[in-house]
């Protein structure tokens, strides 16, 4: 990329260029000289947009990418936490049963009929 003072310095060259060989005028050397600042203003503000975008994609991209990971993170919490309530779940309803069980089976074997068996 040219710099600014660089693109100033060669159209002004180039205008006391043209002028000095009779090539043109003085009014057409300022015209040229306007055209050359114009169209390299243009190309530099072109430069920094493309690079501002480029950035910016970038930038995009790692935040949906981050946002993935954690989601999926996220996920994958989420299912584990619901395996080990499901294991807590199933292992306290098996104590509740032999509870329940042993309950039944004491006040079974009270009756007289059923002691024997």
């Amino acid at each position: 990329m040219v710099s600014g003072v660089e693109a100033i310095g060669s159209a002004f060259d180039n205008m006391i260029d043209g002028m000095i060989r009779g090539q043109e005028t003085f009014k057409q050397a300022v015209l040229k000289l306007g055209s050359s600042l114009v169209t390299d203003a243009i190309k530099t503000a072109t430069q920094i947009a493309e690079k501002w975008l480029a950035k910016e994609l970038a930038q995009t991209n790692a935040t949906l990418t981050g946002n993935t990971i954690r989601t999926t993170s996220t996920i994958s919490a989420n299912a584990s936490a619901k395996a080990a309530s499901a294991a807590t779940g199933s292992s306290t309803v098996m104590a509740d049963a032999a509870k329940a069980f042993s309950g039944t089976y004491s006040s079974v074997a009270q009756i007289p009929m059923w002691a024997g068996y």
